[in-house]
């Protein structure tokens, strides 16, 4: 970047810093901001288009990749495989590892206005798992026997056996939080 900077021609980045400070319009044009670095747009590249922006229907990386960007989870694997907290805040496990209930982050809201909470998680859930959805990653719930709200935001989780890697499944991009009253207007578009 430094190198096409030199070559650009124009007023060096320090030159127009000494007339006007870094800020100035001067210093943005030479930067090559102009007016594309005022943009509030968010561009994504990616090498293919992505084929759905559900991430209960993603089935390939480049559109995994972009749901990513997109959607939150309960919580993420950390650079180091170690689970961290994201929508949800923090969780206990059942004394026979079967029943993982989890305290919701508040005041968190999707992209419709919509609020994030108990409810919400147990919608999607039961979405991803529902047959109908024909999700293509669906697997990474099967051990979820049910999805229950103890209140606005606490979830419980019944597995069907205890799992050591539901944590691990649960922070896949397919489990993804949409906003219930979207994805009910939306459906599969």
């Amino acid at each position: 970047m430094l190198a096409l900077a030199g070559c650009g021609g124009g007023k060096s980045a320090a030159t127009a810093e000494s007339q006007g400070g870094q800020n100035s319009p001067a210093a943005t044009e030479a930067a090559g901001g102009g007016e594309a670095a005022k943009s509030k747009d968010f561009v994504y590249c990616c090498g293919t288009e992505p084929t759905t922006l559900d991430p209960h229907l993603i089935n390939d990386n480049a559109t995994a990749r972009a749901a990513y960007q997109i959607y939150e989870t309960l919580v993420y694997r950390d650079t180091d495989s170690s689970i961290k907290p994201r929508l949800a805040e923090s969780w206990t496990t059942s004394d026979d590892g079967t029943v993982w209930t989890f305290k919701l982050r508040q005041g968190v809201k999707f992209h419709d206005g919509e609020t994030f909470n108990a409810e919400a998680v147990k919608y999607n859930i039961e979405r991803l798992k529902n047959p109908e959805t024909a999700a293509p990653k669906a697997s990474v719930v099967d051990m979820v026997k049910s999805v229950d709200v103890v209140d606005e935001y606490t979830v419980a989780f019944t597995l069907s056996e205890p799992s050591s890697v539901f944590l691990a499944q649960i922070s896949s991009y397919t489990t993804g939080m949409l906003s219930p009253k979207s994805a009910e207007s939306q459906g599969k578009e």
